[in-house]
């Protein structure tokens, strides 16, 4: 896949995952693109919640062009980006006030 937008990525969301409902359920989507558009060659971005829209958080995306040379990488992205769509936070979002 090329590079995507966050308007993009729930376009085809919406399109394509058909138990896309904003009501609480455990479907999920995940979409592998090949890179974030805006990107920079200094880029650290793995992985990205792209579903604002609503109350229920339901896709999420990751990066291959970041991610594509360690497995354990692709892993941990994964699992982490899936982990946001249920709503757990960062464990430094406890610390702040």
């Amino acid at each position: 896949m090329a590079r995507v937008h966050n308007a993009r990525l729930r376009h085809a969301m919406e399109a394509h995952f058909s138990r896309c409902q904003e009501k609480p359920q455990w479907k999920v989507w995940l979409l592998h693109a090949m890179r974030h558009e805006p990107t920079t060659p200094t880029s650290t971005l793995l992985g990205i919640m792209f579903d604002q829209k609503g109350p229920q958080r339901q896709g999420c995306a990751t990066f291959y062009e970041r991610i594509a040379t360690n497995p354990r990488t692709q892993l941990y992205t994964h699992v982490h980006e899936l982990g946001h769509c249920f709503n757990p936070f960062h464990s430094c979002h406890s610390c702040r006030s």
